[in-house]
């Protein structure tokens, strides 16, 4: 019999792997001017409803490039959260 492996993965932790991917990246990304992070929106924050609860931010610019994002879709999308695990709630 063949064990299943299965596990889940707090949202502070899938941000943390997400940023170490993208930060992976960011010698040459910094270089072109494209390095991004992910970042996180306080719900009692004024900016909540603009930016969602995670949005990307390009570091050298200073400016949100991408705003409700999806860190599962973005953790499975670039490696940082396998295909067995799952979002703790």
């Amino acid at each position: 019999m063949r064990a299943t492996k299965h596990g889940t993965v707090t949202r502070s932790a899938l941000l943390r792997r997400i940023n170490r991917r993208l930060g992976a990246q960011n010698e040459e990304a910094i270089a072109a001017g494209t390095a991004q992070r992910l970042s996180a929106c306080s719900r009692t924050s004024p900016s909540w409803h603009t930016l969602g609860d995670y949005h990307l931010m390009n570091i050298g610019h200073k400016i949100v490039v991408e705003t409700h994002v999806d860190i599962e879709a973005l953790g499975r999308q670039i490696g940082a959260m396998l295909e067995y695990e799952s979002l703790a709630e």
